[in-house]
This record gives C-alpha cells, structure tokens and sequence, in this order.
C-alpha cells in the first residue's frame, strides 16, 4: 500500500512538473526571431525546450508513459532514416543529378556536395525539435493547457502591434528583440513595407521574421479561438491577421469559410449578408479595393512581381526536377532537407518524393476524419486543414512549432476517444 501511494504522489508531482513546464514553453512557442545564442542558428526558446523536454520525460513522468513515448519516438525515428538511407543510396548509384536549378537550402556556392549534403543534418534537427514537440503535446496535453496557448500568441501578436504603431509614429521599426538571420537573407529585425492604396503600412510580422509567417503562425489560433468562444482574442488574431497584409492570411480565411460551408456551420443568411456589403463597398470604391487585391492575391500569382515571379519559377524548377528523375527517385526522393521552395508540394516531391508526400497528408488527413463535432475537435480539423493546405500552396515552414502543437492536440483528443482503424464519429472529449 505504501508503494502504491508513494507511486501516485510521484505521478501526481511528475505531472505537475509537466504542466509547468509546458505553460512556460507555450508562451515562447510562437516565436521563430529570437535566438539564446545569436551564433547558432535554431537556438530559439522553443526549440531548446523542445530538446530539454527529454530529460524533464525522463525525470517526471511516470515510466509507462516514458516508455510510450520513447516507444513511438523511436518508430518515428526509425522510419525516418530508413527513408533517408534509402533515398541517399538510390542517388549514390545513380548517375550524377544536376542541382543548379533547384532551390537548394544551402546554395552549390557554399556547399556542392551531392550526397549526405549538411542541410540533411541541419533540417534534421529542426524537424526532431517538432517531433519532439509534438510527442509531448500529444502524450500530456490537458485542457488546462488552454489558457497559457492564447496567451503565448497574444504575446506575439502584441509585439506585433507595437512594431506597427511605432512605425506610424517614427517611420521606423521597432524590433528591439529579434536577433536571428534568415535564410533568405534578411534579419529578424527588418521592416516589410506595403503600400494600399496611397497608405504606407508596416506589414505585421512581429517575432516570426515574415509576414505570411506571422499569418501561417497566428491563424491555427485564431481559428481556435473562434470554437472556444474566446470572442475578444478571435477577434484581436483577426485584426492581426489583417495587419500582417498577408496572402497567407487571407488564403487561410478563405479556406476556413470553405470549411464552414461545407460543414454547413455557417448562415448562409449572414454569408449572403457579407457578401452583398463587400459587392457594394468594391463597386463604390473600385480603385482602391482593386489596388488592395492586386498588391495581396494577385501579383503573387503572376510574374509582376518579384515574390510572384519567384514562386511560379522555384514551383516550376522543382516539379520539372521531379518529373525527369528516375523512379527511385520519384518515390523516394534526394533527401530531406535539400531544397526549400516557396510550397511544400514541390519541395516534398524533391526532397522526399512521392512515399513523403503521402505521409504528410496520411498525418494531417488521419485526425481530420476521426476527431468527432464538439465545437474543439472542429476547430481541430478545421486548424490542421488551414495548415496542412496553406504549406502545400504557399508555406514551407514545416517546422513552425505552432504547427506541431495543434497536431498534437488532435492526437491527443483521438488517443482519448477514437478505436482503431480510424472512423468518423461525434462522442468528444474536452
């Protein structure tokens, strides 16, 4: 008897320390711009405490639940180098491959290897740090946990608006914290200037390094917010959204209005309503609701513009790529890590050809049918939906730690109600 109750306090205690330390983690998990250690890239809060999250495992959890999750850890990580050793000998015996037209992570001026290229390492780490973040999500997630999620993106969003206001004021930016440089060249720190309509506007960005990061970051919370009927911060993440000026964002919305109407949890009443408003206000104020449009949606898809222009030719390059390699490497792709386009599409059928892109949509597909209806599991599916369509189209940022989270949720709430093989039923657990 005295084992058992010494058992449970130690459970009661481990699980403690859990929460503690995941309501610490959330409010710094949004953030991408700040590094602890400016010299070493990937050195945000989140990611270390993504890796520290091992040993607090180890130390506070309960040893069947320790062996559960290093259980799945490992068939993860297994299955991960398989693929990867497979993919690196199919290119080892193949003939040599042209990379010049591809957007690799690490330009061929910094490195022109071919096989066991660095950035397989490098990305690497920053995929097991999502792993890693989404296991302990998945396995610990309380409901409790709630609060301190909405808080941490209400943190970032604030700085957001602070950076915005400050521009107004100074014309400058006011980014005091970012500290990290980006691949693409710029750092955390820089303004993203947006003229609508005559108005020069500070796209909103605030420790995420980019605006359409920002939209990719805040609108699975954002859409959380709306089910939990947490009014006042749905509405603070719309404003935000709107302020990033972001195509993201509005791809985002777009497809959660998509969602509710195929769901059919929308009024078509108030949908005909807003509609008829947006009609009239583009029919008198043609000019500028067409120079806002052109600026956010349609230079993108076009070549007038250089982030247009950019993503048409990676998009193209990297499926041509795909479609002239050999089998092997259609099915198996280079390698994770080699490319980055501006979709996850193509850079998934180069990196990890066909067999990872059906992984990536198995993961994201698998909760979207199995969770049930409660207003949380919908906003669940509607969140990895957002998500998982938003990185094929326009976001590669797979190892954006929010992204991680909400999957984790999700799994969370199937380890909790749903049999296996997965189907689609109502019953929900908060």
């Amino acid at each position: 008897m005295k084992d058992i109750l010494h058992s449970y306090f130690r459970a009661a205690q481990g699980r403690q320390i859990i929460n503690i330390y995941f309501k610490c983690w959330a409010l710094v998990l949004p953030v991408t711009s700040f590094l602890v250690f400016p010299s070493i890239q990937g050195t945000t809060p989140a990611y270390l405490m993504a890796f520290l999250s091992v040993p607090l495992i180890l130390f506070a959890a309960p040893i069947p639940e320790v062996r559960n999750y290093f259980w799945v850890l490992f068939l993860i990580c297994l299955g991960y180098i398989t693929l990867s050793a497979v993919s690196q000998f199919i290119i080892s015996v193949g003939p040599p491959i042209d990379l010049s037209s591809l957007p690799l992570v690490d330009p061929l001026s910094l490195s022109r290897r071919f096989l066991l290229r660095p950035t397989l390492f490098s990305q690497s780490l920053y995929l097991l740090a999502a792993i890693l973040a989404f296991l302990f999500v998945r396995q610990w997630y309380h409901k409790s946990w709630d609060s301190y999620i909405f808080a941490g993106i209400l943190l970032l969003v604030a700085y957001g608006f602070y950076e915005v206001f400050y521009y107004w004021i100074t014309g400058t930016s006011g980014d005091f914290i970012s500290n990290r440089t980006f691949n693409f060249g710029y750092w955390g720190s820089s303004t993203h200037i947006i003229d609508l309509a005559g108005l020069s506007m500070l796209r909103m960005k605030s420790l995420t390094g980019e605006a359409s990061m920002f939209a990719f970051t805040v609108l699975p919370y954002w859409v959380f917010a709306i089910h939990k009927k947490r009014i006042i911060i749905a509405g603070i993440l719309t404003l935000a959204l709107l302020f990033s000026t972001s195509t993201t964002a509005i791809l985002g919305m777009l497809i959660y209005t998509g969602v509710l109407i195929i769901s059919n949890k929308i009024n078509w009443k108030y949908l005909a309503g807003l509609s008829a408003v947006f009609v009239t206000i583009a029919i008198i104020k043609f000019d500028t609701v067409f120079s806002v449009l052109n600026e956010l949606v349609f230079k993108k898809f076009s070549t007038t513009s250089i982030s247009g222009n950019v993503r048409i030719t990676n998009f193209l390059d990297s499926v041509n790529f795909w479609i002239q390699a050999s089998l092997p490497t259609k099915i198996f792709g280079l390698g994770f890590g080699y490319i980055r386009s501006t979709d996850f599409l193509s850079t998934l059928l180069v990196n990890n050809g066909l067999i990872g892109l059906v992984i990536f949509l198995l993961f994201f597909t698998y909760p979207i049918l199995a969770l049930g209806g409660s207003p949380k599991d919908f906003a669940l599916k509607a969140a990895l939906i957002i998500l998982a369509v938003t990185m094929l189209i326009s976001v590669t940022e797979y190892t954006y730690l929010p992204t991680w989270l909400f999957a984790g949720i999700a799994y969370h709430q199937l380890s909790a109600h749903v049999s296996y093989p997965p189907k689609i039923i109502s019953r929900s657990v908060d």
